[in-house]
């Protein structure tokens, strides 16, 4: 049909509760891990359809978001959840490598480092831990202002973390220097459910990735930051590093993705029951560029309703 998406269904899986996050594993393709409203965590594979491959279960499961695969190792998963409890996973053998009560109130995101050695953790109780996974010791801990959300680890500044909490702020950490934030971004009205680093390499397009993050509030709206932004590029009481917005999604954002093949493609689900694939115009990314007029491109594409 000439309007059929570009999409096709492969396989039906089954859930025994609500899915809270969905994260396929980095180093085997066909792979998935859903956390589940239940507690626990099952393993699925697209090519062996059916029920899950196998299931994590907490001693005393509790309901949670915090699902990470570790990057360089397929069967090591990180999981965390509202009682606080951080545990590592050995997927295969279906048992726990190690797990500790890391918060005090609920652990909400968790994110590895690119080489696998560390992770880091942001809950409830307005606290950011980075832990050791060789010594299973906390090496780190600072406080935010308010209750954290997400996390995520810079992929090419390995000293930058980015958080977002209920206050409706994203957060840029050095971790030389934890006193205070590196930068809080203003742009978002409701709470930051989800921030993310570009993944990208840079090498084909030329641009700099490591100045491109974006965010995902509750209301629905994803925010595109460019951290190398110059202020006279900011509109009308914004920001100046909002490079782009999109107000696709009329609900609360659950999750988005940030493609890690093609550069500034986004997919994003919400509570309205929309998966949507968007990606702003190709001249983002050419933002310190100025045209004959000398206004930069990010100041000509801002706004995607």
């Amino acid at each position: 049909m000439k309007d059929q998406a570009p999409l096709r269904k492969m396989v039906d899986f089954t859930l025994t509760s609500d899915p809270n996050r969905i994260c396929a594993c980095a180093r085997e393709a066909s792979v998935f891990a859903v956390k589940g409203s239940c507690g626990s965590v099952m393993i699925f594979d697209y090519k062996t359809p059916g029920g899950p491959r196998s299931t994590l279960s907490e001693e005393t499961p509790a309901d949670g978001y915090a699902l990470e695969w570790n990057p360089l190792e397929e069967n090591v998963l990180g999981t965390g959840g509202h009682d606080g409890q951080l545990s590592i996973w050995d997927v295969k053998a279906t048992s726990k490598i190690w797990s500790t009560m890391a918060h005090k109130e609920p652990l909400n995101d968790l994110c590895y480092s690119a080489d696998g050695k560390q992770l880091v953790t942001v809950g409830e109780d307005h606290s950011t831990l980075l832990w050791d996974l060789r010594s299973k010791k906390k090496t780190m801990s600072f406080q935010a202002s308010t209750e954290q959300l997400s996390v995520d680890w810079n992929h090419h500044e390995t000293h930058q973390l980015l958080t977002g909490g209920k206050d409706g702020l994203v957060h840029v950490w050095d971790m030389r220097k934890v006193d205070d934030p590196l930068k809080s971004l203003r742009g978002h009205e409701q709470e930051v459910v989800q921030v993310k680093w570009c993944p990208a390499s840079g090498e084909v397009t030329g641009f700099s990735p490591q100045n491109f993050l974006a965010s995902a509030c509750v209301g629905g709206q994803t925010i595109l930051w460019n951290l190398a932004a110059d202020s006279d590029d900011a509109g009308d009481g914004e920001a100046p590093e909002v490079l782009f917005i999109h107000n696709g999604h009329h609900a609360a954002m659950n999750d988005f993705g940030w493609s890690l093949l093609d550069d500034f493609l986004f997919c994003s689900v919400a509570l309205d029951g929309f998966l949507q694939f968007w990606q702003p115009a190709a001249i983002i990314t050419q933002d310190e560029m100025p045209n004959e007029t000398g206004e930069s491109a990010a100041k000509r594409l801002r706004i995607d309703s």
